[in-house]
């Protein structure tokens, strides 16, 4: 499952149950598939474009700020990882070992996550 078709499922989870509906009501609702909705909530979809649009209409949140909770996932993924991961993902080779390189880079992620929930705060708002 992506990271996207973990927001994307676990959106719709909490859609459903805040409005106590089925996925086949969503699906009513929101004119996709009942499959289609199914296997969103399964994360084995690939949704359109369209679809996500659809979805998050119904759901009350702005498309962007799908795109910033994947963001903010992968970026607190990255604080758990060793530091060696986090280089190889972002691509810099500096020296593991030195103490201050460590700190800063753990800093620099924490300030990405802080920087993405302003970013959220901000769209969360827009329909």
């Amino acid at each position: 499952m992506s990271y996207a078709a973990d927001v994307l499922a676990a959106m719709i989870e909490k859609d459903l149950a805040k409005k106590g509906l089925t996925y086949e009501q969503f699906a009513d609702k929101t004119g996709i598939g009942k499959t289609t909705v199914y296997s969103l909530l399964k994360g084995t979809a690939n949704p359109s474009l369209s679809t996500i649009e659809l979805v998050t209409k119904e759901i009350g949140r702005h498309i962007l700020v799908l795109h910033l909770d994947e963001i903010q996932l992968r970026l607190e993924e990255l604080m758990d990882q060793d530091i060696r991961e986090v280089q190889a993902i972002v691509g810099v080779s500096l020296s593991t070992k030195d103490p201050d390189f460590v700190k800063f880079t753990r800093e620099n992620i924490a300030d990405l996550i802080v920087t993405l929930q302003k970013l959220y705060d901000s769209f969360k708002t827009l329909k």
